[in-house]
C-alpha cells in the first residue's frame, strides 16, 4: 500500500520517530520511523530534523502529520560483533551489543532468558555466559562513531 492511500492529510493517523534504525507500520496504525543520531542525548528540535526529512523524504503525503513521540536510545557495539550475555553475579544477567538490533534481538531473548534464570539451565540460552571484558581503545569511541556515521551518510546522499 502506497503512503498517500494508507495516510490522507488530517486524518487521525500518529507517527512515532526514534533514534534506532528501524521503519515499520505497528498494529496500532502508528508509523515508526528510525535512524542514527548525535551521540549526545537530544535537546531540542534541530536534534530530530534529520528524522523528519527523511520521513518527508520516504512518505511526503505525511507533511500535515504532527509527531506524536519520539525517543533516544543508545547502540551497544562489540568487537566481536555479537550480542553477550553477561551474570556479575548469580541471577543478574546484562545482554549486550546488538549492534542496533535489540527491539527485535532482546524480545525475542526474553523467554529464553526467563526460563534461565527460573531454571538455572545455561541450555536455555542461545549462547554462552561470558566474562564482561574492557573494550579496547574505547575511549576513542566517540570519534569513531561520528566518522562512521558521517560516511554512511555521505554514501546515503550520492544515492538521492
Amino acid at each position: 500500500m502506497s503512503p498517500r492511500r494508507s495516510c490522507r492529510k488530517g486524518s487521525r493517523f500518529r507517527i512515532r520517530a526514534a533514534s534506532s534504525s528501524i521503519t515499520a507500520r505497528v498494529p496500532t496504525g502508528r508509523l515508526v520511523l528510525g535512524g542514527r543520531g548525535r551521540m549526545a542525548l537530544p535537546n531540542g528540535p534541530a536534534d530530530w530534523a534529520h528524522l523528519e526529512r527523511a520521513l518527508l523524504r520516504l512518505y511526503p503525503a505525511l507533511s500535515d502529520i504532527a509527531i506524536e513521540k519520539r525517543w533516544f536510545g543508545r547502540v551497544a557495539m562489540t568487537p566481536d560483533h555479537l550480542p553477550h550475555i553477561h551474570e556479575p553475579e548469580k541471577g543478574l544477567l546484562a545482554v549486550v551489543g546488538c549492534q542496533g538490533r535489540g527491539i527485535g534481538l532482546m524480545t525475542a531473548l526474553g523467554e529464553r532468558i526467563a526460563s534461565y534464570l527460573s531454571s538455572g539451565d545455561t541450555r536455555q540460552l542461545p549462547f554462552p555466559i561470558s566474562p564482561i571484558r574492557p573494550i579496547p581503545f574505547h575511549a576513542f569511541r566517540q570519534v569513531g562513531v561520528a566518522a562512521t556515521i558521517a560516511w554512511y551518510r555521505m554514501l546515503d546522499a550520492f544515492e538521492r
